[in-house]
Formats: structure tokens, C-alpha cells, sequence
């Protein structure tokens, strides 16, 4: 009984989160992955189908080229 407890609390606790906070938190993510030029972070933090766009308007590069770019 007491896990079933836990478990809702946590879950409850879930949906009242911010979503704003949740997009922060993804967002510094990003950056420390960048800042570190951590390849994992990158691949488990951007989609498959990721486009780039500097913005310089004339590169763009996908998620394989963006990702070593950086690391």
C-alpha cells in the first residue's frame, strides 16, 4: 500500500510541474552538452530530424553534421 502511495505522489507531482521549468531544464540540458561537447547528450537531447540553421541563413546542417560540428 505505502508503494502505491509513493508511486501516485510522484506521479501527481509530475503533472503539476511547470512546463515552462521542464523546457528551462532542457534548454540548460543543451547547453552544458554543447559547453562540454558531450556527442551522447547531443544525440539523447536532439530529434532524428533535426535541421540547423546558423544564422548566417546560408548553412544548414542536420543532426549528424550539427553534432560533429561541436564535439
Amino acid at each position: 500500500m505505502k508503494r502505491s502511495v509513493v508511486l501516485s505522489f510522484c506521479a501527481l507531482s509530475l503533472f503539476a510541474a511547470d512546463p515552462a521549468d521542464a523546457v528551462r531544464e532542457t534548454v540548460n540540458s543543451w547547453t552544458r552538452a554543447v559547453v562540454k561537447r558531450d556527442k551522447a547528450a547531443l544525440a539523447r537531447l536532439l530529434a532524428d530530424d533535426l535541421y540547423f540553421a546558423h544564422s548566417d541563413g546560408r548553412t544548414v546542417q542536420n543532426k549528424a553534421e550539427y553534432i560533429a560540428s561541436i564535439t
